[in-house]
């Protein structure tokens, strides 16, 4: 009984839990099923038993208190991949946003406004307060209405050029509607 309990100790020392309960366990079970002490010593034996059952209690103790301590320990591991993970994701979305600005800007600059909205729109998508965004969304709408009008004006003086010249064309008689006359016309009115 005695060397089961040094044993268990030790275990119970270098965290060997299953060695331990093994040991405790053994020692409980001697104490329990010998009634009888050769040495006279049913005290020292029910004192031993004892010391078993603290040992066993100690252990789901101290067993329990290790668990605990190893699943927070774990969470806490697990917390921080986590937010190391999120750090992550939040820095790769920012420089997303950042590229599709940069490219909704470039596209203003060229004057593809259908392409400068879309690409500001992506980043709404994401970030819905972005003013930046939004600025050149309503930018380019305006500027895309301006753009079509002073083209539509553009086309509309050209067109209005173009029919001016055909009124003059008409005005002036063409070589194809006259005929000169024929030689023998000349030869009689001379």
């Amino acid at each position: 009984v005695r060397r089961s309990l040094a044993e268990a100790k030790r275990d119970m020392d270098g965290q060997n839990w299953d060695g331990a309960r093994r040991n405790y366990e053994n020692a409980a079970f001697i104490v329990t099923t010998s009634r009888f002490a050769p040495m006279g010593g049913d005290d020292e034996l029910s004192k031993l038993g004892d010391e078993a059952r603290t040992g066993l209690a100690e252990l789901e103790r101290m067993q329990a208190q290790a668990e605990q301590e190893q699943e927070a320990q774990s969470t806490r591991e697990a917390l921080a991949e986590l937010a190391k993970q999120e750090e992550q994701s939040l820095l790769e979305s920012r420089d997303r946003r950042a590229r599709l600005l940069s490219a909704a800007i470039d596209q203003f600059n060229n004057e593809r406004f259908d392409e400068a909205i879309e690409y500001a729109n992506q980043v709404l998508a994401e970030e819905p307060d972005n003013r930046l965004a939004r600025d050149i969304v309503a930018k380019s709408r305006k500027a895309k209405h301006e753009y079509m009008s002073k083209r539509l004006l553009e086309d509309t003086k050209q067109k209005y050029r173009d029919w001016q010249v055909d009124i003059e064309r008409t005005k002036t008689p063409q070589s194809k509607i006259l005929q000169w006359p024929s030689q023998t016309f000349w030869d009689e009115i001379t």
